[in-house]
């Protein structure tokens, strides 16, 4: 049986909710397609479609210097900046996870976040997929 958005939105929120209590700079997330489609979003201060869209941009120019580096597969992206991190994850399935964070995030952290869940996450766009 697929997940309605609002049961998929809230197995993704009880995620992050609970990683909040270790990592408490996540500001908000974003699964979407890999060609710049929203399907969740935790975002609360920016648009998610425009950040969808921009990250797609984003994966593309990432997956070509991945070739650079001898590799046709990319895993991640990070941006730093003095305001936050915006880290972009394979979610596979042709998603990916896209988490905002302040500027005293722990990227390690992040990082170990983003591998333990993302098999979840792919679940839930399955599902979401399916259910559309």
């Amino acid at each position: 049986m697929a997940l309605t958005e609002a049961d998929a939105l809230t197995t993704l929120e009880e995620r992050f909710r609970a990683f909040r209590d270790e990592a408490p700079n996540i500001h908000g997330a974003l699964l979407a397609t890999a060609d710049g489609h929203p399907i969740l979003s935790s975002l609360t201060e920016v648009d998610a479609a425009a950040t969808a869209a921009m990250v797609a941009a984003t994966i593309g120019i990432g997956s070509r210097l991945a070739g650079v580096l001898g590799s046709n597969e990319l895993e991640e992206v990070s941006v730093r900046t003095p305001n936050g991190y915006l880290a972009i994850f394979d979610a596979g399935e042709a998603t990916v996870l896209t988490v905002l964070t302040g500027p005293q995030a722990n990227l390690a952290r992040i990082n170990s976040f983003a591998k333990l869940h993302l098999d979840l996450l792919r679940e839930v766009a399955i599902e979401m997929k399916a259910g559309a």
